[in-house]
């Protein structure tokens, strides 16, 4: 526990309450903690208890909190050029890291557009995918096949995307070109006698049956994750 906190705790909430709008948030009934610091993998709220940040805040502070030398480094590219629009030019440190993940990635993946966010990059994924079998004249090449239980982010298409059930069905998504498949969940297989390879059989067949379903020819392509976060930190068969 740290003793050097002087959060007015309570009042801090009351105006996130009155004015903040969180994700899947329940106007006027939900109750907050206040996370006022952090550390290595740990946070602490506005009256310094700490906690374990199990999932990374949302499976992205994979470096640990209040980590050096990510700092030093932010604040270093900071005082030299904070942003500069990627349309026309190049800076170093796009190139650099450009070029180091072109040696880390597989074949010929060797080129890399850069977003905002997860979601973001999912909306530009979809946008490549329909894109190229444009540019292909395969324009009816739309569909993008999704999974049960996954979540590719909060854009409004990326959230089409993502196949969470309990998703409040008020919002709109898009539904004309995305379909879903199953969770590949093994906890939650189709026949509880199923081995693992049985079941990697079933999602299989299951995926290739919508693929028919749907015709080839309409068929953009397939998003998946390989571990389902949201979904419940699932690891496929």
């Amino acid at each position: 526990m740290k003793s050097n906190f002087d959060y007015d705790v309570e009042g801090l909430l009351a105006k996130d309450k009155a004015h903040s709008m969180h994700p899947w948030h329940e106007f006027g009934r939900a109750d907050h903690t206040l996370l006022a610091d952090s550390e290595g993998i740990y946070v602490y709220d506005g009256e310094g208890n700490k906690y374990i940040d199990g999932i990374g805040g949302m499976w992205a502070v994979q470096l640990g909190y209040g980590n050096e030398e990510m700092a030093q480094a932010i604040a270093d590219q900071v005082r030299k050029m904070v942003y500069y629009s990627p349309w026309s030019m190049a800076t170093p440190p796009h190139a650099e890291v450009s070029a180091k993940l072109a040696t880390l990635t597989p074949g010929d993946l060797n080129r890399f557009f850069y977003s905002t966010g997860g979601s973001t990059a999912n909306d530009a994924a979809v946008r490549f995918a329909h894109y190229y079998w444009n540019v292909m004249e395969r324009r009816t090449k739309k569909m993008i096949i999704s999974r049960a239980d996954a979540y590719h982010g909060s854009t409004y298409l990326a959230d089409s995307l993502s196949g969470k059930p309990g998703n409040d069905n008020r919002m709109e998504r898009v539904t004309e070109w995305i379909t879903h498949v199953s969770s590949p969940n093994p906890y939650r297989k189709p026949d509880e006698s199923m081995t693992d390879e049985e079941y990697k059989d079933h999602l299989i067949k299951e995926l290739e049956d919508r693929i028919l379903e749907i015709g080839a020819e309409n068929c953009a392509a397939f998003i998946a994750e390989p571990v389902l976060a949201s979904g419940g930190v699932i690891v496929p068969p």
